[in-house]
């Protein structure tokens, strides 16, 4: 989090009223000195920002805190509008597995988009199992008939309840898993 970075004279000194961090100095001079060590490393580097009101009077609502550089050092950048919970089952005493995350890009090499959303599952991270349920949807590789879900990609055209059911089903059949991941890969390029 490039929130939680301090200065050495910020760590050590007293907390003083006209004390301003130099956070955005410190973000340009590490964008500097990382850029050619996550090229060679062929690495991804994530930062997360947190959203602060403008306090120029200038009106330009809520701004990145950290200044400017990592606006332009980043080759992409995301923005989280909203997030909905992700309960399991449907009734009103279903346990929150996680999250639903709807992401704004703001900035890549393929232009702007408004919404893209990534499951969040607690205690796992990111769900690829169901990015890869809700991408077989949409590529009518699984048809969805009210809660029912049926795997047309699969040999026996197996039909699931739910997309709790259906999540658990793909984890206990990584062979089913693996070639709904073959069919979306082929459809995809």
């Amino acid at each position: 989090s490039a929130s939680a970075l301090a200065s050495a004279l910020e760590l050590e000194g007293e907390v003083r009223p006209d004390f301003r961090a130099n956070m955005p100095k410190m973000l340009a001079s590490f964008c500097r000195h990382i850029a050619p060590i996550v090229l060679l490393q062929k690495s991804v580097l994530v930062i997360l920002q947190r959203l602060i009101a403008d306090s120029s009077g200038k009106t330009m609502g809520l701004q990145e805190d950290g200044g400017n550089s990592l606006k332009y050092a980043a080759d992409y950048r995301f923005r989280i509008k909203y997030t909905d919970k992700i309960n399991a089952g449907s009734t009103e005493d279903s346990k929150q597995i996680g999250q639903m995350m709807h992401f704004a890009i703001t900035k890549s090499p393929f232009g702007p988009t408004d919404k893209i959303d990534v499951p969040l599952r607690f205690g796992i991270g990111i769900d690829e199992v169901t990015c890869l349920i809700n991408i077989g949807i949409d590529l009518d590789l699984i048809t969805k008939g009210g809660s029912w879900l049926t795997l047309d990609f699969a040999p026996d055209k197996n039909k699931v309840q739910g997309v709790e059911n259906l999540y658990s089903f793909l984890l206990e059949n990584p062979k089913l898993y693996e070639l709904l991941k073959s069919n979306v890969d082929k459809l995809l390029v």
